[in-house]
């Protein structure tokens, strides 16, 4: 995974997360402090350092993620929704009135003998999630982010729609 900047064309940061990027395209949405988070589909992370003794692959294959990235803390994603279903497009919009994006997904189930596969049309607010989601820890930082300091930043968030580029 990697993050550039637009700008520059520089890396700004990247990882290498051990599991498969779901072919879903990556969404951003912009907060009122003009910095973007980034949402994206993979199979589930361990919530631990990949040098604990957490063992991978214990999810079902069909179980996907929906990770959000916040410049702020790059070593820390954000676990805030699951789907067994094939995600087949996803998009942020805005709420101006609460300051809240929210994220819509559309996802198949598998089909069965003849009859069509279930399509499924969710809706997902950002700072609902960001407040209920689980914290992968993707490396040991110094000093450790504690818990409820992350909490307390993300509480804080509000979302605005993106500054138009011409």
């Amino acid at each position: 995974m990697m993050v550039v900047d637009g700008d520059s064309g520089s890396v700004i940061w990247n990882y290498t997360a051990p599991c498969h990027l779901k072919r879903t395209p990556t969404t951003s949405a912009v907060t009122s402090d003009q910095k973007s988070v980034f949402l994206f589909w993979a199979e589930g992370l361990p919530a631990a350092p990949s040098n604990s003794d957490v063992i991978l692959g214990t999810e079902p294959p069909s179980l996907h993620h929906l990770y959000l990235l916040h410049p702020a803390f790059p070593s820390i994603l954000l676990d805030l929704a699951n789907a067994t279903g094939t995600v087949t497009a996803a998009e942020v919009g805005i709420n101006d009135l609460w300051k809240d994006a929210f994220y819509v997904t559309r996802t198949t189930g598998p089909s069965s003998k003849g009859h069509p596969a279930p399509l499924v049309v969710s809706k997902l607010s950002l700072r609902w999630a960001l407040m209920e989601g689980q914290m992968v820890q993707l490396k040991e930082t110094t000093p450790k982010i504690g818990r409820g300091e992350l909490r307390r930043f993300l509480s804080r968030i509000k979302f605005v729609d993106s500054p138009l580029q011409i």
